[in-house]
């Protein structure tokens, strides 16, 4: 497990690493209150993590840190949708709506993934827009 930031620069650095017998709740629970331990409360602060869906973070985090923001990893969740949805016309109808701006605009860009597979739309429809897409980071 890893926390990383980022500096003024735009740099990553690492913050914490951890390695555990396996990726669950609670392994994730044990090293984010370690990590709330060493680096201060995330209440008192604008933190947002970013992740991949690993087995566990969400609901952890909406348990011990419910003032932080979450998102995912756009890269990392069409992974995820291309292991069951493949092509490059549902990639960039993906990525459209993952960089609309407006609900308005994002609600045009996931219809259209619904025109090219509605599976893929279920699919993303089931993780919370404010999570993943542009518009959804100003909320």
């Amino acid at each position: 497990m890893a926390a990383m930031g980022r500096d003024p620069n735009e740099q990553m650095f690492p913050i914490a690493i951890a390695i555990v017998e396996e990726e669950t709740r609670e392994s994730w629970e044990w090293f984010l209150e370690m990590l709330f331990y060493d680096i201060g409360s995330p209440s008192s602060r604008k933190w947002t993590f970013i992740s991949d869906q690993q087995k566990g973070l969400v609901p952890v985090l909406a348990a011990i840190a419910p003032t932080t923001k979450h998102r995912f990893c756009v890269r990392h969740l069409y992974g995820n949708l291309a292991k069951r949805y493949k092509g490059k016309q549902l990639k960039d109808a993906m990525w459209d709506a993952a960089k609309s701006s407006t609900e308005s605009e994002w609600n045009r860009e996931i219809n259209k993934v619904k025109e090219i597979l509605k599976g893929a739309y279920a699919f993303l429809m089931n993780v919370n827009p404010q999570s993943w897409t542009w518009y959804g980071f100003s909320n």
